[in-house]
């Protein structure tokens, strides 16, 4: 089994594999290895689209019964057959099989109102796996999505730096409440490293259905809306890959062997990575795990702190 996603293996396009791919999932997974995504067609209806919207209305206006401008929705796919159906799509799941040469895994939806204006960041800082790199978001736009109402943003080929997680950053993994806080340090540090190294911001603007793939260490984000007035519905979806070990980094010390294991809610089978799936994807990831609960029911409480910080080296 490969140890790096097939897009990034030595010599691309002399495999015998690549050479039988037709000429968009080649253009795709150049893509995707030079640039750090690909846009793809992913042949879904208006209608499909239209209806998470109306599905997530609710949660969307619950969300912001704070006084908040926009809302996020995690998890639409467990009361919305429609995000979940998106989730599911065919034409993703076969390009991200055929990319990165293990199984899909989809384990999170994020449906969002407006656009986010989130900085700069890298998702492996939230979700990373062992062997590195098997894990990837797939952001579909529920509406046209143009410079004024904040689109997506990214540095091309920034993919291809090392992953920096806090111990990079002279910090450790807040493995205590609260969850995030290291994190408004990381985003300056990340901010720092994006200028000493000169890296350039693009933009992407998407028609209604577009699907934009993008590699786990892309560094990305939101940029500012310029007309408040304006939705920029969109859905993102997360996938691990098959064998793998699972953790967050934000929440891990590697460098006191602590990580923070994640068993990840598989959508396709509406199951939870049993442990005893995540013993042996450890075992086959070469990872020696020295703790784990024989629990087989996803943790909850107390139960899920200790869970969370078990250790292994």
């Amino acid at each position: 089994m490969l140890e790096k996603p097939y897009f990034l293996i030595p010599d691309l396009k002399d495999d015998a594999k690549f050479k039988s791919l037709d000429s968009k999932d080649q253009d795709a997974l150049l893509s995707l290895r030079n640039e750090g995504f690909c846009v793809i067609d992913i042949n879904v209806d208006d209608e499909l689209l239209d209806k998470i919207i109306e599905d997530c209305t609710e949660e969307f206006e619950k969300a912001k019964s704070d006084g908040s401008d926009r809302a996020r929705v995690a998890s639409a796919h467990l009361f919305s057959e429609s995000a979940k159906s998106l989730a599911l799509n065919p034409n993703i799941l076969k390009l991200l099989k055929t990319a990165y040469g293990r199984e899909p895994i989809p384990f999170g939806t994020l449906n969002f109102d407006r656009g986010t204006e989130q900085p700069t960041h890298s998702d492996s800082i939230h979700f990373n796996t062992y062997p590195y790199g098997f894990m990837c978001g797939v952001w579909v736009a529920l509406e046209d999505i143009d410079e004024n109402n904040g689109p997506l943003h990214y540095y091309p080929g920034s993919h291809k730096l090392p992953f920096f997680g806090l111990d990079q950053f002279s910090m450790h993994g807040s493995v205590n409440p609260p969850t995030y806080e290291h994190y408004p340090v990381y985003e300056k540090e990340l901010q720092r490293l994006i200028e000493s190294l000169d890296l350039k911001k693009e933009s992407v603007t998407m028609r209604k259905g577009d699907c934009l793939i993008w590699a786990a260490n892309l560094l990305h984000g939101g940029d500012p809306i310029h007309d408040k007035s304006r939705t920029r519905y969109s859905q993102v979806t997360h996938y691990f890959f098959e064998d793998c070990f699972y953790y967050t980094p934000l929440l891990s010390s590697p460098f006191t062997k602590e990580f923070n294991i994640r068993r990840p809610m598989n959508i396709i089978t509406g199951e939870p990575i049993s442990v005893s799936d995540q013993e042996k994807f450890a075992s086959n990831a070469g990872v020696n795990i020295k703790a784990l609960t024989n629990n087989e029911s996803e943790p909850s409480g107390k139960e899920k702190k200790s869970f969370m910080q078990r250790v292994f080296g």
